[in-house]
């Protein structure tokens, strides 16, 4: 515990960005796409779904926390399914919006500033023991896949219903 009271202490300016990253990369991608409306129409409206989706799926897993976690802040509270580790909602949530966004603009350097801001929130969450490697990678894998599949429902509407429009 000593440990993680040290890192904490010299290290909390990272640990505030990596808990809200999903924060963080919400409000990058609404700039982002601000002009695009209909990709952010999509990011907006799939970015509640996948959250609902992250409440429905530690409903059936059921999956404890770690022992022993430690709050970031202390208003941090845990209540109904988010009692529950398995995914990590935080690290769906920042995989879904880092795809979601290099998908609707592919930029390198934006897919790696929000690399690092998913490093920053998956390591957060581990480090602070909100969740184990597993709740973590879970939780990814969930948020990607939502993204990309929920990108290319937009992508097809769009190009469908509106076959002249030119998206910029």
């Amino acid at each position: 515990m000593d440990n993680i009271n040290t890192y904490k202490k010299s290290n909390h300016i990272l640990d505030t960005i990596g808990y809200f990253g999903p924060l963080l990369l919400a409000i990058e991608n609404t700039y982002l796409l601000w002009n695009r409306q209909y990709y952010l129409i999509g990011y907006l409206l799939f970015g509640m779904v996948n959250t609902i989706i992250n409440k429905l799926l530690k409903g059936i897993f059921r999956e404890p926390r770690p022992n022993g976690g430690v709050n970031i802040f202390k208003t941090e509270l845990h209540y109904g399914t988010d009692i529950y580790g398995m995914p990590s909602g935080h690290a769906q949530t920042v995989v879904f919006s880092t795809i979601y966004a290099y998908l609707a603009y592919p930029s390198i350097s934006l897919l790696l500033f929000n690399f690092v801001i998913l490093f920053l929130t998956a390591f957060q969450r581990w480090n602070y023991k909100k969740h184990t490697t597993n709740q973590i990678f879970i939780g990814s894998v969930v948020g990607g896949i939502i993204a990309y599949s929920f990108f290319h429902m937009i992508q097809y509407w769009i190009e469908n219903r509106f076959p002249k429009m030119e998206e910029q």
